[in-house]
């Protein structure tokens, strides 16, 4: 049982880094940037990259694959236009990077989960109520909703910016950093995550969700605990653990099940929770409903 909606206060969970050295042939952020839009021909839009700066950096391999996957960026009107998106194309043009893929399916209709993944600090609170666990979720300033900070409370914190959603919701790309503690490893550093959603036919209270962790460990060593597949599934697992809850606590409420610790609303967060449990009752209207709302 997963779900996605709170993973989102936490996408620099599975960050790269052990606080570790990088390796002496780490080509520094300007020669990565300019190496990275060069192989793969993007666009720069900076017009900062002279031939020099451009030329193919020793060790660094970009192949047509990782190119397709840089160029998905620039075709959704992701440029390095702001210092978010700039640090982002800088990583992606370092030595290592590392993919992790989760996907699932889940009883919550699309338009409930937006409406949670756009209101992160009152899911976080939702959680605790429903879970008895300590997240924590906050947008630093409150009226720059696209980049917040949160923790799980224990053993993962972050924070990231949403840099583009498109027009129907279905995908978002944020840009996080944060760490977590994996095995006898506490990790460190950047995350690119892509995150899509779809009901699998029209009108289901189905949500199919896939979230791409795309990760740029600073040296070999690191490259290779993170390519581990006992570490791949310890880090994956933490990232279910949070989608767990969120699930269980959105269902919990929404069929008016008691918390086990009432929480305080605020009459904005309260308006929010109505329109979710509406938009839940949407597609699962045999559900009982919530006698609070």
């Amino acid at each position: 049982m997963k779900h996605p909606f709170r993973l989102l206060a936490f996408l620099a969970c599975l960050v790269h880094g052990v606080q570790a050295t990088p390796d002496p042939d780490q080509p520094t952020p300007q020669r990565a940037y300019c190496n990275l839009l060069s192989t793969c021909k993007v666009l720069d839009v900076t017009a900062s990259c002279t031939e020099a700066t451009s030329a193919p950096v020793k060790g660094v391999e970009l192949d047509q694959t990782y190119c397709g996957w840089v160029r998905g960026f620039s075709r959704r009107d992701i440029y390095p236009v702001n210092a978010d998106a700039m640090e982002m194309y800088r990583f992606m043009g370092s030595k290592y990077h590392v993919m992790y893929v989760v996907v699932d399916t889940v009883p919550v209709p699309m338009a409930a989960l937006d409406l949670m993944m756009a209101n992160i600090p009152l899911a976080a609170k939702l959680i605790n109520s429903y879970r008895g666990t300590q997240y924590t979720a906050q947008y630093p300033n409150p009226l720059d909703s696209l980049f917040f900070k949160g923790t799980n409370g224990r053993n993962l914190s972050g924070q990231a910016r949403q840099l583009w959603i498109r027009d129907d919701h279905r995908e978002r790309v944020y840009w996080g950093q944060g760490q977590v503690t994996v095995l006898k490893w506490k990790l460190i550093g950047n995350v690119v995550i892509e995150f899509r959603a779809w009901p699998p036919s029209p009108g289901s209270n189905l949500t199919c969700y896939s979230i791409r962790f795309t990760m740029f460990p600073a040296n070999a060593f690191v490259n290779t605990i993170m390519n581990l597949g006992m570490f791949k599934s310890v880090a994956i697992g933490k990232i279910q653990e949070i989608l767990a809850d969120v699930m269980l606590a959105s269902q919990a409420y929404a069929q008016g099940k008691p918390p086990q610790t009432p929480a305080s609303y605020t009459p904005e967060e309260k308006a929010v929770l109505a329109d979710f449990e509406r938009l839940y009752h949407a597609g699962n209207p045999q559900l009982p409903k919530n006698p609070s709302q």
